[in-house]
């Protein structure tokens, strides 16, 4: 068995929508506080395929995976 974690991060945009960014294998020990910071290097650079812009970090989610292999 294999686990792995993905951080999920979802912000709201100028158009009142949600943006979700999903990264693989996130750095061991990453608070909020962290997230936070990383996001507001983000933002600027964050769109919508809709072309909405990231406004500010909503919220940030460790998403822990297991995988197991059939045999």
């Amino acid at each position: 068995m294999a686990e792995t974690k993905k951080l999920k991060m979802v912000f709201s945009t100028d158009a009142n929508t949600h943006l979700n960014l999903t990264i693989p294998n996130p750095k061991e020990g990453l608070t909020l506080a962290g997230a936070r910071e990383a996001a507001t290097s983000m933002i600027p650079v964050l769109m919508t395929s809709k072309g909405a812009k990231a406004a500010a970090l909503d919220r940030a989610v460790l998403v822990p995976t297991t995988e197991e292999e059939l045999q």
